[in-house]
């Protein structure tokens, strides 16, 4: 039996739990094996973060009975796949509200993603290029400790009221 998309919502926020958990644990690293390590945790709770955004938005459809869910991947899916059943959702333009505002830590968290698929500018293709992330590009493109967990926590409070919310009705 499949795991229902709110199951995997609050899986995907306990391994970012999790993953800031370590974080937070280690010590200011020193050197660059440590730096390394300790980024590769934060990336992968921005990660996991993004994963339980998107099996939000496919609850948010299973919650107003969209057939196929596994077709939601982003805001926009889900207010069309509502708006073919003539339904609205007050959560879901939320949603897209947040995802267009620049300023938001939707933006923030879709931006981190998405760095994550750019390569390092490279000075030869004959070499592994190792993004120095202490540098001023290496940081603008780093997700940090302080960033996941305002994320995380707007997220997860988001999560809360909408779930709180829906289910008064």
């Amino acid at each position: 039996m499949a795991a229902s998309s709110l199951t995997l919502v609050n899986q995907k926020l306990a391994y970012c739990r999790a993953l800031m958990k370590l974080v937070q644990s280690e010590s200011v690293p020193k050197r660059a094996d440590d730096r390394l390590r300790r980024q590769a945790l934060l990336d992968a709770g921005a990660f996991h973060l993004l994963c339980a955004y998107r099996h939000y938005l496919r609850e948010l459809a299973e919650h107003h009975t969209v057939a196929d869910t596994s077709r939601i991947l982003t805001e926009q899916d889900l207010l069309q796949a509502l708006d073919r059943l003539g339904k609205t959702s007050f959560e879901a333009r939320e949603l897209q509200a947040l995802s267009e505002d620049a300023q938001s830590w939707l933006s923030g968290l879709h931006n981190a993603y998405h760095s994550f698929w750019q390569p390092p500018v490279a000075e030869s293709l004959q070499r592994i290029e190792v993004v120095d992330l202490d540098s001023p590009a290496g940081a603008a493109r780093q997700v940090s400790r302080e960033n996941l967990e305002a994320w995380y926590r707007a997220f997860n409070d988001l999560v809360e009221r909408q779930r709180e919310t829906s289910a008064e009705y």
